[in-house]
């Protein structure tokens, strides 16, 4: 076993400016669930903390599909968003949210913030108007 010592004179660490640096760019990642047709996850690296994004989700609706997006962390809290799928990218604020405290601890978790965010997207079997929440 390697003492910690040596191990670094093998290993040389580098310290200072530019070591660390992380990204500067949006991606967007859209997964699509296997098992129901018009559900994804839409993962969202926000490292250019942009407000809003525009998310593709061409692959996941067809055009006339009523849909909602929500917030992973607080299924229960606003929809992110919802209406009539028209074929364009969905803008999508990226606005942290509180998530709701787990039963037994009294002070709120912390969110991801605007760096990064997952939302549901999904298909509303309701044509009679959008879906509310919270």
């Amino acid at each position: 076993m390697l003492r910690y010592a040596r191990a670094q004179r093998r290993v040389p660490l580098r310290s200072g400016p530019g070591v660390l640096r992380l990204p500067h760019r949006v991606k967007i990642v859209v997964r699509p669930n296997d098992y129901e047709p018009g559900r994804a996850n839409i993962i969202v690296y926000n490292w250019a903390q942009q407000s809003a994004v525009s998310v593709d989700v061409s692959g996941i609706l067809k055009r006339g599909d009523h849909y909602v997006v929500q917030n992973a962390e607080d299924f229960c809290g606003p929809l992110t968003a919802s209406g009539i799928y028209t074929g364009r990218p969905l803008e999508l604020p990226m606005v942290g949210v509180r998530p709701p405290s787990p039963v037994g601890i009294a002070h709120g978790s912390v969110s991801a913030g605007h760096r990064a965010d997952l939302q549901r997207v999904r298909p509303h079997e309701d044509k009679a108007g959008p879906l509310h929440t919270g």
